[in-house]
This record gives C-alpha cells, structure tokens and sequence, in this order.
C-alpha cells in the first residue's frame, strides 16, 4: 500500500450535528473523519443540487428577488466542472432541475394565496445564523471544556400565526406526503432539538420549527424519439437503413418486417421540463411544511443524550478505540472507508485512495457541496 506521512491537523472540539450522526452511527468511521480527517479521492456525483437549492433560499430570504436568487444560486455551485467528465451530464441535469425546483418552490410558498398561518413565513429574523454554544452537563448545568455545541441554523423566523420558529430547509428523494414515514421520526430527530436549544441559547425565544421539504425528481434522464423537421418520429427499415414510413404514417412499400425507431438521449432542459411538469401536476408531492413542535421534555432527553455521547466520544478518544458498526458499511450507500476499514489503524500514515484535510466541518466553511453529505 503506497503512503506518505500524515500531517498533524488542528484537534477541534465542535460537535456538530454530522459529526454527531456519524458517531453514533459507527466509532469507527468518525475516528476516519474527524480524528484523522481522511477524505477520499474517488469521484462521484458532486452534491450540488441540494446545496444551490439551500443557497436559493437564502439569498431569497435575504432580500434578493427569486429569479435572480435562482440565476446567483446556480452560478456559484455549478461554476466547475465535475472533476470526471462522464459526470458533466448528470451534473448538467442537476443545474437544470434545481432551477425548476426553485421556481416551484417560490410559486408553492410566494405567490400561493390563503395558506394556513402556521405555515406562513410572515419575516425573517436571522438567516444562515452560525452558533457555537456550551455544552452543559443536564444535572449541574456546568458547561464541559472538551467540547462545543457548533452548526448553522437555517433561519429562525415570524410565522403568520404569531409564533417565533426555528425554519429548517430539506431536500429528499424521499416520498413526504403527509401520511409517509418521513414525517414519523421527526418527533424525536435530534439535529431539530440542537438546533432549537441553540436557538434559545442565541437569545430567539423560538416556540415550535417549521419543517420545510422539498422533493427531489422521482425520475431519472431518459431516452427520446429522434425526430425530423416536421417533428415526426424517425423509423429506420433495418434492412435498407432507410426511413421505414412515409411522413403521412405509412410504410414503404420496400420496408422490411424489422424497423427500429432511432433514440437519443434527454436533453437536460428537456428532462427538466418533465420535472416541472411533474411539480405542477402535483405540487404537494413535492413541496410539505409542517411544524414540529419540542416539549421540555424532549429538550431534556436530548441534552442528556448530547451529554452521554459526549462522554462516550471522550472514552474513545482516550483509549483510542473506535469500534466498527458492520450494519451499515452499505447503507444507505456503501462507506467510503470499506476499502480501508479493516487493515487501517489510527495514527497510521495516510493510505491510497484518501487524502488529508483540515476542512473537518464544511458545512460551517462555506463549502457548497456540504448540505447533502
């Protein structure tokens, strides 16, 4: 295995609520992300569409008017080209769909008259508001010094119905109708009572999170009937490699029994254009708000869970043993540490494939394809 000798990155003590989510899903590949900072080279789609869609909305509620938002948004995350070229089309589709999106989104929740005061953003009070809070024992209410509280709240805002709301933005490939599973582990999702304790932490006397998802394309890019001027299909005689029809519809009289019908690829405006039509056939498949309310309870549990992973992160750190969860090295998509996880050991030199960075939260950095990570 070709290596080079590691170079020693900044230890942080900032959980966030990825760096969290990767802990308590396996020891071990936090230990590659955020103990050793071990990313890998591999290309794959860049996750550009969930992160120009989040910048979309926030230039608009910035003050930013939506279709110069849209234009900004998608020239700042679709400036490069992917770094393999056989992506340079599904990134294309990307750009061209998350424009759709946005254009349906504001139409769903800008323009649409009459819609329920609880889910009505009525003004925004901070946008894209970083925080970094102390991390407080639940029983003593003494702050820890090992580690802090740290993320980006999406916005807090004043709903139509009087309240002060923590507004949480998402992008799914998820089915979000009202009765689908999507909704039902909300009630307990730990990144909506952080960031509600964070908000009341920054001085937002905030009473309930506003939940607002949109779906991503439920369709991939597709294959289309090559046409001729008159925009009739073209059908070649598979023997002659002629046309096999006549533009009145019937056939040659030399036309064989095999024709083919010539296809190409979707253009990726015309992809997105059966999106949209997808989106305005159905705009509530694709667009769902709904407040999500926190007791103190929840609030309770969840500071007393932050504190007990806090120490589990802790023991691991000190013993430097990182256990592997083998449940989910394919789910929901394989990890990029398998190749790696078996034969790597911390503090080991930097293994092929991979490469440092000092960049351990780019979600708080301004890294564009963050949000989606």
């Amino acid at each position: 295995m070709t290596t080079v000798s590691l170079p020693q990155i900044p230890r942080t003590d900032l959980l966030t609520h990825s760096r969290l989510s990767t802990f308590r899903t396996c020891r071990r590949r936090h230990m590659f992300r955020y103990t050793q900072g071990l990313v890998s080279t591999g290309t794959r789609r860049p996750l550009r569409l969930g992160s120009a869609f989040h910048l979309g909305l926030e230039l608009a509620a910035k003050g930013t008017e939506p279709e110069a938002a849209i234009t900004q948004a998608v020239e700042t995350c679709f400036d490069k080209p992917p770094a393999a070229p056989e992506q340079l089309y599904l990134c294309e589709c990307d750009r061209e769909v998350v424009i759709q999106m946005l254009r349906g989104y504001f139409w769903r929740w800008w323009t649409v008259d009459e819609l329920p005061p609880e889910l009505t953003i009525q003004s925004w009070v901070a946008v894209e508001r970083e925080f970094e809070i102390p991390l407080r024992n639940p029983e003593s209410g003494r702050s820890t010094s090992n580690f802090k509280m740290g993320g980006k709240i999406d916005g807090i805002a004043r709903l139509a119905d009087g309240q002060l709301a923590v507004v949480e933005h998402k992008t799914t490939a998820q089915n979000i109708e009202p009765e689908s599973d999507y909704w039902r582990t909300l009630d307990i999702d730990p990144q909506i009572s952080g960031y509600y304790i964070a908000a009341r932490d920054l001085g937002f006397n905030v009473t309930t999170v506003l939940y607002d998802v949109a779906r991503k394309p439920t369709i991939q890019p597709g294959m289309v009937a090559v046409k001729d001027d008159d925009d009739l299909p073209i059908v070649i005689d598979d023997a002659t490699g002629e046309r096999a029809f006549k533009k009145d519809g019937t056939p040659y009289k030399s036309a064989g029994a095999g024709r083919t019908a010539l296809r190409r690829a979707e253009t990726p405006q015309e992809f997105a254009e059966r999106f949209r039509k997808q989106m305005s056939d159905d705009p509530l498949r694709f667009f769902q708000r709904r407040q999500i309310p926190r007791l103190e309870s929840d609030l309770d549990d969840y500071r007393a869970e932050l504190w007990q992973t806090q120490q589990d992160l802790r023991q691991c750190e000190r013993e430097n043993r990182w256990w592997r969860n083998t449940q989910v090295c394919k789910l929901p998509f394989p990890c990029d540490y398998a190749p790696i996880c078996a034969t790597h050991q911390p503090d080991s030199a930097v293994p092929s494939g991979f490469r440092r960075t000092e960049q351990l939260h780019p979600e708080l950095n301004g890294d564009q394809d963050a949000s989606e990570g």
